[in-house]
């Protein structure tokens, strides 16, 4: 199995090899052949002056090629960070605080000292409905279809990119075109 050769290749028993069975491997993002690999994927298209003068065939090769370079990068930055956590140096990179969010420790108490202190509660406070997937699941999706059903409206999705192998069907752009004009609300 690929997990297995992945396992014997780490094991220094198999020969070190990349391919799509890499995610598996406990070398991922350190293996210098997964390296090599990713780092050349795209040398087969340095003759190519832009990005409009691909064909379809290379634009398919690339965006496969593609995939693999950026789960690959993506585990070599996760190993990154974890070297410099232990303390190990990686030239021209550092660990910084990343984002956060603040938080209330007490809401309820909080809220209480602001209008406590004069500020209105409708300042602080706002009556919002509840979202249409809320309601469907606390009534039932039956009784919802059957009370408001009519007027909910699902637009298409936006066309996305996805392997020919994705179990959606395949956009159909005149149905996109026409999707304005589609009835909504009962009518």
């Amino acid at each position: 199995s690929i997990k297995l050769k992945a396992l014997a290749a780490f094991q220094g028993i198999g020969e070190y090899k990349a391919g799509s069975w890499c995610r598996f491997c406990r070398a991922n993002g350190v293996c210098k052949a997964q390296a090599e690999n990713q780092i050349s994927a795209l040398d087969d298209f340095k003759s190519v002056a832009s990005p409009d003068c691909l064909t379809s065939e290379q634009i398919g090769e690339a965006l496969k090629k593609g995939a693999l370079l950026v789960a690959w990068y993506e585990s070599l930055q996760k190993i990154a960070l974890e070297k410099l956590l232990e303390g190990c140096e990686i030239p021209g990179y550092k660990v910084v605080e990343g984002r956060s969010v603040r938080f209330w420790t007490n809401q309820d108490e909080a809220l209480d000292i602001l209008q406590k202190s004069g500020i209105d509660r409708a300042v602080i406070y706002e009556s919002v409905p509840k979202s249409l997937a809320q309601l469907e699941k606390m009534i039932g999706a039956a009784k919802f279809e059957e009370l408001v059903g009519k007027y909910v409206f699902k637009p298409h999705g936006k066309p996305a990119l996805a392997s020919a192998d994705d179990k959606r069907p395949v956009f159909n752009g005149a149905v996109a075109d026409f999707a304005d004009v589609a009835p909504r609300g009962g009518e």
